[in-house]
């Protein structure tokens, strides 16, 4: 690691939730932790939304203020919030405290809200899936196969400081580890003898159970008898025992995790992977496992599109019973396409990335010296 400055305090603001999901507090989790390893104090503001994260932060060894769950609505959806309330409630948490850097990863706050939270913390860093909205910020990290710093001109003031790539792509040290490990003792895609290894995740919630969706195809499908598979869920899902259901009807060897401890070794395992084109792409990259990739949330559109591009993963559509049969049918008995989709994989993404992440938060902290890259945001936003 970079030797960097280290007496210094790291909030972020961060949401999980069935309808969010777990990836924007896992990936600020993994920075937390990463700076945390080098002396940085880190705290985090969490809304108390049904299926949160507060407790997995909290025995992390993070400090977690909790800010208070929104109302419902008459049909059970959640009030909205203003980002003004927000803001005045996040401030509240941050009051009397010298912050170097407030990093928020949320969706639904504008820059009108970063903007107004530049007097509550030195530098303020966003990290950011679209291209598609204005910020006002310090650094901003687009994680995502395809981001350029281009595509933030005119979204950014002139001073922000953009990181682009799965180069920089959040991920939890074993990953590198296994990594490292795989390259040393690599097995071939898919291996040639035993059955081949299928994982299955579709992320922590999977609220609309793509996975139920995933095991009924692949249950359809004979070229998936030649395969064992391994399907993993969060403990926030709402159809565990349904999947269980599931699995026990099917001639396919398998197994259902809940909460894996192990998701490097599991991935590293692994000969293809079946999964959501959310954060955990770059982590299956990483280990160069190919994928399957089903779209669940708007965001992770252009994720998906870029992987296929790459050619790493294929497509399917969640509910496209018949294109989806013929897509898993072609690739669960191709190896040489397997192979090449694993080649293309592993060019993506080499685990690294918060390490790098945190050299510039650490460099650029206000009194660690000149950083020429690193700038200075405009208080009024982007021009």
């Amino acid at each position: 690691m970079t030797a960097g400055r280290l007496d210094m305090t790291v909030a972020f603001r961060a949401d999980a939730s069935l309808s969010i999901g777990a990836g924007h507090v896992m990936r600020c989790l993994t920075l937390a932790n990463e700076l945390s390893e080098r002396g940085a104090r880190c705290r985090f503001v969490c809304r108390a939304h049904d299926g949160n994260l507060i407790e997995r932060i909290a025995a992390s060894g993070m400090e977690v203020s909790v800010l208070p769950a929104p109302g419902k609505q008459a049909d059970g959806s959640d009030q909205p919030l203003t980002w003004q309330d927000d803001a005045a409630q996040t401030a509240g948490e941050l009051a009397g405290q010298e912050v170097d850097w407030l990093v928020v990863d949320h969706y639904g706050l504008p820059h009108e809200w970063e903007s107004e939270m530049a007097g509550h913390c030195a530098r303020l860093m966003v990290i950011d899936d679209f291209t598609n909205r204005k910020h006002c910020c310090d650094v901003l990290l687009n994680q995502n196969l395809g981001a350029q710093e281009a595509a933030y001109a005119g979204l950014v003031g002139t001073g922000t400081r953009v990181l682009a790539g799965p180069s920089f792509a959040l991920l939890r040290p074993e990953f590198a580890r296994a990594r490292a490990e795989k390259q040393r003792n690599p097995h071939p895609h898919p291996r040639a003898t035993g059955p081949k290894r299928m994982l299955i995740s579709m992320g922590g919630v999977d609220l609309p159970n793509v996975t139920g969706w995933m095991l009924e195809q692949l249950s359809d499908c004979a070229a998936a008898d030649a395969w064992e598979m391994t399907v993993v869920i969060g403990g926030q899902s709402p159809h565990r025992e349904t999947l269980r259901k599931i699995l026990s009807g099917m001639t396919i060897p398998s197994r259902l995790i809940v909460d894996a401890t192990n998701m490097a070794e599991l991935m590293a395992d692994a000969d293809l992977a079946i999964g959501a084109a959310g954060s955990t792409s770059w982590e299956r990259c990483c280990l160069g496992l190919p994928t399957v990739v089903v779209v669940i949330a708007d965001n992770q559109e252009s994720i998906a599109r870029a992987l296929v591009e790459a050619g790493a993963a294929v497509r399917v559509q969640f509910g496209e019973d018949q294109a989806t049969g013929a897509v898993l049918a072609d690739v669960l008995g191709n190896p040489d396409r397997i192979a090449m989709m694993a080649k293309q994989a592993a060019s993506i993404a080499d685990g690294l990335g918060a390490g790098r992440v945190s050299d510039v938060l650490i460099g650029a902290a206000p009194g660690a010296g000149e950083v020429a890259s690193a700038g200075t945001r405009s208080l009024t936003g982007p021009d």
